[in-house]
């Protein structure tokens, strides 16, 4: 009876590599698509919002003649100032995952 737990340890442990290896694969995966899907959906985001200021921009020059056009251009201004501190976040955010994590190195 002693010799058959050892059979069953050994194939417990032959098995139990493969398995955390694919189940850590798996995850990482999802992480990684995940977060892709997740800076696609900002870049669509952030691609609408200047779309939506160019037209506002396009039908400010088309009046530029009109009483509010100057007060109309600080405020697109500012629409424009706010809408670059959201894509320098995305450029951050994008930039650190493409760089890998620096060790203390001695050149």
């Amino acid at each position: 009876m002693g010799g058959g737990g050892r059979g069953w340890e050994w194939a417990a442990s032959e098995l139990l590599r493969p398995t955390l290896a694919l189940i850590t694969t798996g995850v990482s995966l999802y992480s990684l698509v995940a977060q892709n899907q997740k800076n696609a959906v900002e870049s669509a985001d952030l691609h609408s919002r200047w779309n939506r200021l160019s037209r506002e921009f396009e039908e400010l020059w088309e009046n530029m003649y009109d009483e509010s056009a100057q007060e109309r251009l600080r405020q697109l201004e500012g629409k424009a100032e706010e809408l670059s501190k959201g894509r320098n976040r995305l450029s951050v955010l994008q930039a650190a995952q493409r760089t890998p994590a620096r060790r203390d190195s001695v050149l």
